[in-house]
């Protein structure tokens, strides 16, 4: 299994996870060896955001966007900060 695999098995069950324990299994996941840290920065938003914690998905997906992400997912990570942003009255 690749650590892509093993996240979206972590997604597919976050609705039954408590929040906490839900982010834990987030970072289990992309604490794996060859992950870049800005990827590590936006999943870990990324989770945060799916867990309605928008406070802390803000920082998240700023750290991810600042350290350099491809192409794809810093649009991805600009669209996920704009949202927070906008929730938390920011945008």
């Amino acid at each position: 299994m690749t650590w892509e695999t093993d996240l979206q098995a972590v997604w597919e069950q976050h609705h039954e996870l408590d929040p906490r324990e839900f982010i834990e299994q987030v970072i289990a996941v992309i604490n794996q060896p060859g992950i870049p840290q800005a990827l590590r920065e936006y999943e870990v938003a990324r989770g945060h955001e799916g867990i309605n914690r928008p406070d802390f998905a803000v920082d998240g997906y700023q750290r991810a966007l600042d350290e350099g992400l491809d192409p794809d997912v810093a649009k991805q990570a600009s669209a996920g900060l704009l949202r927070c942003q906008t929730i938390l009255g920011r945008g």
